[in-house]
Parts: structure tokens; sequence; C-alpha cells
């Protein structure tokens, strides 16, 4: 949002919050249903002419916003920011349809948590980072990185 850090900030739970560069119009929630999460990506593009961007924050929301996009005739028009790492959601990357996916990094996660319990129970204290949160940081996966990214998927989990 191009806003100063607040923890003081409270935004209102309807309505548009803007800030210097952007604006969120609109926050839609589909309750899990499949078809409303389509929906409300179609209602959205309906009410807001200018719409140019939407963001899927569950991993079914951004295949479903680029099939309600693609049926609007509005691809190229309105972006889709995504935050998971669905095969859907990469391949609509790689398309140029999806401008990009934040994700976690799980693998990493549990890694590095049986590394560090491992040398705990050795009595090797020496492996706790300093204030005792190691920071696994999130990725932002676009088109110059998610070729690379899908590769390193499928190893980690084994699909083809």
């Amino acid at each position: 949002m191009d806003r100063s850090f607040d923890p003081e900030r409270r935004d209102p739970n309807s309505g548009a919050i803007s800030g210097d560069k952007y604006s969120i119009l609109d926050t839609r929630i589909d309750q899990s249903d499949y078809a409303k999460a389509k929906a409300v990506v179609e209602d959205a593009i309906n009410d807001y002419p200018d719409l140019n961007g939407v963001v899927g924050l569950l991993s079914y929301n951004p295949p479903l916003a680029l099939e309600a996009i693609k049926e609007a005739g509005r691809l190229g028009d309105i972006k889709i920011i995504a935050f998971d790492e669905e095969d859907p959601t990469l391949q609509g990357i790689i398309d140029g349809h999806i401008y990009g996916t934040v994700v976690q990094n799980p693998y990493k996660y549990g890694y590095e948590s049986v590394r560090i319990l491992a040398a705990l129970k050795r009595g090797d204290r020496s492996v706790l980072p300093p204030g005792g949160v190691l920071d696994v940081p999130a990725r932002q996966i676009r088109r110059d990185n998610v070729e690379a990214f899908w590769r390193e998927l499928k190893q980690l989990t084994g699909a083809n």
C-alpha cells in the first residue's frame, strides 16, 4: 500500500482502503465455496469496470480468478496476485496471465526444525538462532524465476 508502518493503524473491515499508489476497493469472502470464489471475481469485474487487479489468498482463488477474467475478455487488463504454489497458478505465471505469487517454504521449515531439534537433543545449543526465532522468508515467484522454482518444487515433492 506504500504506507508507513503503523502497528496501531486499523483499517475498516469493508469499503475502500487507499494508499499513495494502490487502493483496495473491496474485500470479498467466498466461505471456501469454489463456485462463489469465481462468482465474487465476476461480480467485482462488473462492479468495478476499471478494476486492474485481484488478489487470491487461498490456493484455489487464483486459478478461478483466471477463469473469470478470461471469460470476461479481460486477460492482460486485470492482474492476478496469488499466495500459493498450485500448478495452475505457476502455469498462469509462465503464460503471463498471473503476475506472481508469494510462497512459504514448508520444506525448509521442516528441515530446519529437525536439524535444530536433533542438535538440541545432542546438547548443542549453538544451533539456536539469535532471539530464538529462525526466519524462513517467503519467496516471490514471478515469470523470471517460476520455472526454476517449479523444478525445485517437483524435486522436493517427487512430482513429475
